[in-house]
């Protein structure tokens, strides 16, 4: 495991590897360590952090870095039309469809 040194890494920042085709792949989880995240990689895997927060009209301020962590990761991705649906009840296929994500 390799531990990537990050100054002020946010809710919305997350590890991106970068594919030989010049693609990107976001890292699901990624478990912190002492001074920035930490990753399994092959050798010549090329990684960057990412600012992948989404600008949601509905964060609601409490719920705000919450939002960010689910929605960088992508693990959620709002109900449409600019909105996050933070008040909203979450129905079992959402659920079903975030751990499936979640264990990517």
């Amino acid at each position: 495991q390799v531990e990537i040194p990050v100054r002020d890494f946010s809710e919305g920042d997350v590890i991106a590897v970068i594919r030989e085709d010049g693609t990107e792949a976001i890292l699901p989880t990624t478990p912190m360590g002492e001074t920035g995240p930490l990753t399994r990689v092959e050798n010549g895997t090329v990684l960057k952090v990412v600012d992948n927060a989404k600008d949601y009209r509905d964060d609601g301020g409490w719920a705000k870095g919450a939002i960010d962590f689910v929605s960088a990761r992508e693990l959620f991705n709002g109900i449409g039309n600019g909105l996050f649906g933070s008040n909203n009840t979450c129905t079992r296929a959402q659920i079903v469809t975030f751990l499936y994500r979640a264990m990517k």
